[in-house]
């Protein structure tokens, strides 16, 4: 806060040149904020604020001399008069947003955050707003008590600087003072992915750990803070704190270094292990990516863990529930039905592989419903936006589909029937579109959904219905002309015919259109991410 921005001495000058300038001409303002810079970068401070005392009084309305006297005197330790310097700088430029954010952060320093809130809120409110009257703007709600708008506060300097650890952890440790230890959590592993070796974020981490009583994975953590900064000692008075928590014996005035922590980590053998962070990522437009390509798996990894954590098997049901659904409605309709399959020789292995991309189809679509209330806590973070749990959700539903459809027709296989198809690129090509149909309409369900209360039921219904007309049982080719063509304009069924002609030897249906399934997918997804990115601020998600 020493400098205004807009003043730039020449970082070359002579300090005895520049007395012998101002000497000379001891009226001139810039002269005496020039000599006033380099005193105060050679430690001179009483000099310097002297030196832009003089130059206040000769330009008393320039605002940036009135803003560096006040930067100076701050330095100086004189914040009564930084404050009194400031108010002139904010009374002659009332909207300039950095003499604002600078005087509010005087009043900070000062425990004044109801003096310095309508100074914070004019700067952050403005065209000009930073990151860091964002973080200051938090601060001082914060203290006010108001923490909902503390981090509501520190997510607006995080879009702005989505790399500065300084907000991440604030962010965290307000996330931490309202018991949402889940997304304090996330904030902390972001931050650990952006940078790995600070151990201010690990010493944090391990903080929140034992809050949450998971103590094997404070300890963890501790020891890696100590690690990164051997010589602190905070980290080291905490980390010898889970030490005797978990009854490791420790000298209580050691100072650990890495020998020690070798020993412990021996002493520590059986505890669970914690978790491995993917590396930073680098900087600029592939690092972005990067770390949302990271986060969107971690959303996958969040989700796998949460949706089926309350069951023994864990995210293995999510594969053994559509198999049972496979095997269970297949035996069903191929006891029903004695005929000769339309395709292959096995009535079995004909409604399987409709019932595959179907299932993908419809658990993709269906399950985007509810994706913002199962991501509601995550999404309350910084960087973190609504696109990225849909994809999470979808790409995790078409990994899952797929590994099903693997493990069933590997079971033909075995079972001396035909397990692969004729044409593997064919059924992928069939696949992925079909998988992009389902992510534009799962898009458009959200939406609708939220909008319209209803809607889940009513899709749930048709989907249902769809069962029916989508060639799963009922075989295109065995239609009458009239229903095959009306039947033909649904998008699921031109996707299971796709796929069967990559499976079947010599099928293909001259009825299948695989532009219009393209099509149809490039429609849905125009519409879907349209409609929610337009409703964005209408799709309400609950904490």
């Amino acid at each position: 806060m020493s400098n205004p921005p807009d003043f730039d001495p020449t970082p070359d000058s002579d300090l005895a040149a520049a007395e012998q300038a101002s000497a000379a001409s001891p009226e001139d303002a810039n002269l005496a904020i020039q000599l006033s810079h380099l005193l105060l970068t050679s430690g001179q401070i009483e000099r310097a604020i002297e030196t832009a005392n003089r130059a206040a009084r000769s330009a008393p309305n320039d605002l940036r001399v009135i803003r560096f006297l006040s930067g100076a005197q701050a330095v100086g330790g004189q914040l009564d008069a930084a404050i009194a310097s400031g108010l002139r700088a904010v009374e002659l430029a009332p909207d300039n947003t950095e003499a604002r954010e600078h005087l509010g952060g005087l009043f900070i320093t000062q425990q004044r955050p109801q003096a310095a809130l309508p100074h914070l809120l004019a700067a952050t409110y403005s065209e000009g707003a930073t990151a860091s009257a964002w973080r200051l703007l938090a601060l001082t709600m914060a203290e006010l008590g108001r923490t909902d708008r503390a981090i509501e506060a520190v997510n607006q300097a995080l879009l702005l600087a989505p790399n500065d650890i300084e907000c991440r952890l604030h962010l965290a440790s307000l996330l931490i003072g309202q018991g949402a230890h889940d997304a304090a959590l996330d904030e902390l592993d972001i931050a650990i992915q952006q940078s790995p070796g600070n151990g201010r974020i690990w010493r944090a981490r391990s903080g929140l750990f034992d809050q949450m009583h998971q103590t094997a994975q404070a300890l963890a953590d501790a020891e890696r803070a100590v690690e990164l900064n051997p010589g602190d000692d905070e980290c080291c008075a905490h980390l010898r704190r889970m030490q005797m928590i978990l009854g490791i014996p420790v000298e209580t005035g050691s100072i650990l270094g890495p020998d020690a922590l070798d020993v412990l980590a021996a002493a520590w053998i059986g505890l669970p292990k914690r978790r491995a962070l993917p590396a930073a990522v680098s900087s600029g437009l592939s690092g972005a990516a990067k770390i949302q390509t990271r986060i969107i798996f971690s959303i996958m990894l969040r989700d796998m863990r949460t949706r089926f954590g309350h069951t023994r098997l864990g995210y293995v049901w999510a594969v053994v529930e559509p198999i049972v659904h496979l095997l269970t409605l297949g035996s069903v309709f191929a006891w029903l039905n004695h005929a000769r399959p339309p395709l292959g020789n096995n009535l079995y292995l004909y409604y399987v592989t409709g019932l595959v991309p179907y299932l993908m189809f419809s658990h993709v679509s269906v399950n985007m419903i509810s994706v913002l209330d199962s991501n509601a806590a995550i999404l309350q973070l910084s960087g973190i936006k609504q696109t990225d749990v849909i994809m999470a959700k979808a790409l995790l539903g078409l990994g899952t589909e797929i590994f099903v459809g693997i493990l069933v027709f590997t079971g033909f296989a075995l079972l001396g029937l035909q397990g692969f198809p004729v044409d593997l690129l064919t059924c992928m090509s069939a696949t992925i579109s079909l998988w992009f149909f389902a992510l534009g309409m799962g898009a458009v369900n959200l939406v609708v959904a939220r909008l319209f209360h209803p809607w889940e039921a009513i899709y749930t219904a048709t989907i249902q219905l769809m069962y029916f007309a989508s060639g799963i049982y009922y075989a295109p080719i065995m239609m009458p002309v009239w229903l095959r063509n009306i039947l033909v304009w649904n998008p699921v069924l031109q996707g299971i015919e796709w796929f069967r002609s990559g499976f079947f030897a010599n099928y293909h249906p001259h009825w299948l259109d695989q532009r219009y399934l393209l099509t149809c997918a490039g429609v849905a997804l125009l519409l879907g991410f349209s409609l929610e990115r337009a409703l964005r601020k209408r799709m309400v998600v609950y904490t």
